[in-house]
Parts: structure tokens; sequence; C-alpha cells
């Protein structure tokens, strides 16, 4: 099979896929970093006060201060 395919369509196709790989990275990986950075410090906390499904837990940052950070309940069992 040989097929010829025009550099027209070809740089036009190149762009539409360079712009969905784009989009991908700069909208969705700040998310999945963001999920992962979240568990890590719920991993390190020291108290938490649960409501449902939800806790609202405490932890020393790098600093040493005590902050808080929502934390899944099943995470804690």
């Amino acid at each position: 099979m040989n097929k010829n395919i025009s550099l027209m369509k070809f740089i036009i196709f190149q762009l539409g896929l360079m712009l969905i790989i784009f989009f991908g990275y700069a909208l969705i990986l700040p998310k999945i970093k963001s999920a992962c950075s979240e568990v890590d410090l719920c991993s390190q906390i020291i108290s938490c006060d649960c409501e449902n499904e939800k806790c609202i837990c405490k932890y020393y940052d790098e600093d040493g201060k005590v902050l808080d950070i929502e934390c899944p309940n099943n995470y804690l069992d």
C-alpha cells in the first residue's frame, strides 16, 4: 500500500496532535500531582476530626507550622 499524504494534511494532523498533548499535560497533570501530594500529606497527619467521608487533619509542614488538610476517611483505617 503506497498512499501519499499531502504535506498540508500532515502538518495539520501534527499540530492537532501536539495541541491535544499540550492540553493534556497542562490541564490534567497538575490535578494528578496535587492529588498525589495530598495523599502524601495525609500520611504525615498528627490528629483528625472526621465527619462522614472526609476528615480535617492537622500536619506539620517543612517549617514546623501546624496546617490543616482534608483527607479521606477510608485513608485512616
